[in-house]
């Protein structure tokens, strides 16, 4: 796993650009989120990604579906946005992109204590 205390710009497009070579329109992953002062906060969720749309949420623990407008789950492609949008803002303190598909693992991000949290990607599974 490729890890940075705090990836560049550059960086973060080096994976992004090998992500999307992959060409993966369908796929599953799973996503957790810790601190942003958030209800769902260290809850693990199955997202569920068709045609660059989250399609739907699945908690891990309970396999209950979670409403898609409450929770603001993302694409890969989003997460490779909020990473760029973070570290513009002077906010993203770490990332970690998986070695195979390179796709974002692990991005921290800082700020007041409801703004701090870490966004969690892995298990990512393409579909056929």
């Amino acid at each position: 796993m490729w890890r940075s205390h705090c990836p560049s710009v550059p960086t973060i497009q080096h994976f992004q650009a090998l992500w999307a070579a992959h060409h993966f329109t369908k796929y599953t992953y799973d996503s957790e989120t810790t601190g942003f002062f958030n209800n769902l906060s260290g809850q693990a969720f199955r997202i569920v990604v068709l045609g660059d749309t989250v399609r739907s949420a699945q908690s891990i623990a309970t396999g209950d579906s979670v409403p898609l407008a409450v929770t603001k789950f993302t694409t890969i492609d989003g997460l490779f946005a909020a990473a760029i949008t973070a570290l513009n803002a002077g906010t993203l303190t770490n990332g970690a992109f998986d070695p195979s598909l390179s796709f974002p693992t692990r991005l921290d991000i800082s700020g007041p204590p409801d703004a701090s949290g870490s966004i969690f990607a892995s298990n990512l599974q393409v579909l056929p």
